[in-house]
């Protein structure tokens, strides 16, 4: 009786403060964490520790010092899922023992739901625990051991077991809606032996910021996930499962047509464009081919949805994959694989979407640039007039055959960082370069590297400049990011399985610092894990066993880059579907924290948001846990996670406030801040004369405007004879030849004929000498003069010569609403 008594009494002390705490917003009150003093529980088995971590820290079974935080509030938007990682630890084995928790409730009785995860353990083998700048064995963050990443909902465990000697880690995993009402909460966790008897407890918190993260995605994620088996559900099953937590996978379930709900799924922000149906081609590309003129009915069928406007620039095309020269092809053909792209096979993919697809984004991954035209270089180009060579970049730049410019994330480290680091080209040993790599030169000729950046500065200056000068034509060129495995390197951030959970964190709030709008990745499901142990045992510990084998070339995607397990890997065969990751969980804390970004961004400018981002990252090469980042500005007591989490938090808190004082902006005429170079962007930065926010746009580099270029003309383009120019920059003196086409070659000479649909053939005639060049079959785009409201007509037009041709009558569209602050919107 006087146990429950001290119990009844504690929680009503609990309860007392609950009211205090849970009356006031984030910023006017004391974190109830930091007032918390240690609950016993009625049966307290002293011989277990109960502690709390951050959940993007990976605590593996050697972590067995406890932390200092005995509770954890866990802060979260609303429509968002966040977690609260404990973790139990005890030198002696325990058995049957159980994990509970209640919902979280404020002192209204309002409550967000909350459930428990079981993590289990991966053991690693063979890491590079040194293989990034300047680590040693003695402050790696890189370690081998058992290393948690496959996590399941307890109820999938019901009863665990605690190994002596080694920890066990559990997320506490909550989920508000758009509904959730803001402030604080709090819940109880309860650990229990098997005779249901409470041995560990614990108050937990949570605040619910005052702002509701939409589904609709800021960041167009693509992540390919082929190999799926059939068991249990197959490819649907583990496509939801990534669409909830806010994860793309490359292809939609089922036929890609305009009867497929995914397709205005607002959570659905990127679709790839494919013959295949269902997702599970098991190919993530498709080689220019005669069948795409297949494409001209999907376009058509899907550009009659009365949500097309909506929903065109969710779709994509993947044709070409990492293109190389044809030299260095030629080079490997037979030895690593039978064929491989290059720039060539990307503009001919270009030109024939151009006839059927209007305005087709080309997805283009790319790891490493090269000259370009091929077998066309005689000696090593470092020796050559720079006039003389020419990039695989800048050819798909002047042919704008690539719309979604894809690079790795190496792509985009300075090139001032490189070199006041002393790292030139491909650099193994310090594990940093850029995109300028081992095969970037000239294979012929034992080049291993160029410094392509020296010409053109540095890749992503390069390309947002190519990307804002096209795009004030009406284009809509992005550039996303992608990473994969074989990324030789632990500097950048990424999330294979041996990567810290801060740098899974991290990638994301680089990718909105870098002004990637997109993230591809390859590939979440390609199972090649060794089960190491048939029995079902305790925490399943051992069961997965990653030889991740860093003494080869590289860390393979096909062990360390899965992202979810078959359950029969986990021993569940009572019809769990799969097995998820804490990587999945990390991962879409990262892309919910680059939403938060974007809507700072558009409430209170983007100099918010950037200077809440550079508080943890310079760039993608020198970010918090990195030697060459300075995180001085933080108490040297905190950690790099308490570092991250408390970033975070201000991230909430700022967006929070921002979202209750809402100003519709009216910005200043702006100012040059940064005059831009021959290389180099500048900025112009805006100033709302309302409530002082600040938005700082590029101004793309002069070389990329072109105004500072010198034309001489050494053979003057005819009708059948090829141009030759010499552009010379009047700033710089930097200086390239330019070819260009015959105009009889050039389709911007072009003009057409339109002819009957009887002939089915239009003329293509050269605009300066009016020679009919050949004829041509019309290629035909849906046309619709349908609205909302009125009935019209579908139309077969020529995308070339305009002929048109009707097809049928058709009714009106009907509305399509959309939900906004204001009221529903079509």
């Amino acid at each position: 009786m006087k146990r429950f008594l001290s119990v009844l009494l504690m929680t009503m002390l609990v309860c007392l403060m609950c009211v205090a705490v849970f009356s006031s917003s984030a910023e006017e009150i004391t974190d109830p964490s930091q007032v918390y003093e240690v609950q016993k529980a009625p049966y307290e088995d002293e011989s277990i520790d109960l502690w709390f971590e951050h959940s993007f820290k990976k605590v593996m079974t050697s972590d067995t010092i406890p932390s200092d935080m005995n509770t954890y509030s866990v802060y979260m938007g609303k429509n968002e899922i966040e977690n609260a990682q404990f973790v139990l630890y005890s030198d002696e084995t325990k058995t049957k023992l159980r994990a509970t928790v209640t919902d979280f409730t404020d002192a209204e009785g309002n409550t967000v739901d909350a459930e428990i995860y079981y993590q289990m353990y991966v053991t690693l083998d063979n890491v590079g625990t040194t293989a990034y700048l300047g680590a040693t064995e003695e402050n790696t963050f890189i370690r081998n051991g058992e290393q948690p990443d496959p996590v399941v909902p307890f109820s999938s465990i019901k009863l665990f077991q605690l190994n002596g000697g080694k920890s066990q880690a559990f997320y506490i995993r909550l989920k508000t809606t758009e509904d959730s009402k803001s402030g604080w909460y709090s819940a109880q966790l309860d650990i229990k032996n098997a005779k249901g008897q409470i041995i560990k407890t614990a108050t937990v918190y949570a605040y619910v910021w005052d702002f509701v993260i939409e589904d609709k995605p800021a960041l167009q994620t693509s992540f390919f996930m082929g190999n799926i088996p059939d068991q249990y559900g197959g490819y649907k099953d583990y496509y939801d499962y990534l669409l909830e937590n806010r994860m793309n996978a490359m292809d939609v379930p089922g036929d890609l047509n305009s009867s497929n709900p995914y397709l205005t799924n607002d959570r659905v922000g990127a679709v790839r464009v494919t013959f295949s149906n269902g997702g599970n081609s098991g190919t993530y590309m498709e080689s220019y081919a005669p069948q795409y003129y297949q494409y001209e009915d999907i376009y058509t069928d899907l550009s009659s949805m009365k949500e097309w406007d909506d929903i065109k620039d969710k779709f994509y095309f993947y044709t070409v994959d990492e293109p190389m020269s044809q030299e260095h092809q030629d080079n490997i053909a037979g030895i690593t694989h039978t064929s491989g792209h290059t720039v060539d096979d990307v503009k001919k993919t270009s030109n024939a979407l151009k006839k059927y697809w209007p305005n087709a984004a080309t997805v283009v991954p790319y790891h490493e640039n090269h000259p370009y035209p091929y077998y066309t270089y005689t000696k090593h180009m470092a020796d050559m007039d720079p006039a003389l060579i020419k990039d695989a970049t800048q050819e798909m730049i002047d042919t704008a055959s690539c719309t979604v410019w894809c690079p790795d994330i190496f792509a985009l480290t300075p090139i001032s960082f490189l070199e006041e680091n002393g790292y030139t080209g491909y650099d193994f040993v310090g594990k940093v370069r850029g995109i300028s790599g081992t095969i970037s030169g000239n294979i012929n000729y034992g080049e291993s590297a160029f410094l392509w950046e020296k010409i053109y500065g540095d890749f992503s200056d390069r390309i947002l400049s190519n990307n804002i000068v096209r795009n004030r034509e009406g284009n809509n060129d992005r550039m996303w990011m992608y990473t994969a495995g074989w990324s030789n390197s632990y500097t950048y951030a990424h999330h294979m399985v041996e990567h810290t959970g801060l740098q899974t964190k991290m990638l994301f709030w680089q990718m909105y610092q870098e002004d990637v709008t997109g993230y591809l990745y390859y590939d979440v499901a390609k199972w090649n894990v060794e089960d190491v142990d048939s029995t079902v045992t305790g925490n399943r510990t051992g069961r997965w066993k990653m030889n991740i084998n860093t003494t080869a070339q590289g860390y393979s995607t096909y062990n360390s880059g899965i992202l979810f397990y078959q359950a029969t890997q986990g021993g569940f065969t009572d019809g769990t579907p799969y097995v998820g990751s804490i990587r999945v969980e990390m991962i879409r804390d990262g892309i919910e924290e680059y939403q938060m970004l974007t809507m700072l961004e558009e409430l209170r400018g983007n100099k918010a948001s950037d200077d809440i981002v550079g508080s943890v990252s310079n760039h993608i090469a020198s970010y918090l846990s990195l030697p060459y980042f300075d995180r001085s500005a933080f108490d040297p007591e905190m950690d790099d996670y308490d570092v991250m989490a408390s970033v975070r938090i201000r991230l909430g808190n700022e967006l929070e406030a921002a979202t209750n004082d809402v100003c519709e902006h009216t910005y200043d005429e702006g100012t040059v801040t940064t005059q831009p170079t021959c290389l180099v962007m500048g900025e112009i930065t805006y100033t709302c004369t309302k409530c002082g926010a600040i938005d700082v746009e590029h101004l793309p580099t002069l070389h990329a405007e072109g105004d500072c270029f010198d034309v001489e003309t050494i053979t003057a383009t005819s009708c059948t004879t090829n141009g030759k120019y010499l552009y010379t920059c009047s700033i710089c003196d930097y200086s390239k030849y330019v070819d260009e086409a015959s105009f009889h070659s050039n389709e911007e000479y072009y003009k057409y004929e339109p002819h009957s649909v009887m002939t089915a053939v239009h003329n293509i005639i050269c605009s300066k000498c009016d020679t009919v060049l050949r004829t041509e079959n019309h290629s035909n785009i849906a046309e619709y003069t349908n609205t909302c409201t009125d009935a019209g007509v579908h139309n077969k037009k020529c995308l070339y010569c305009g002929y048109t041709q009707k097809v049928k009558d058709v009714e009106a569209k009907g509305h399509y609403l959309v939900e906004t602050y204001k009221a529903p919107t079509c």
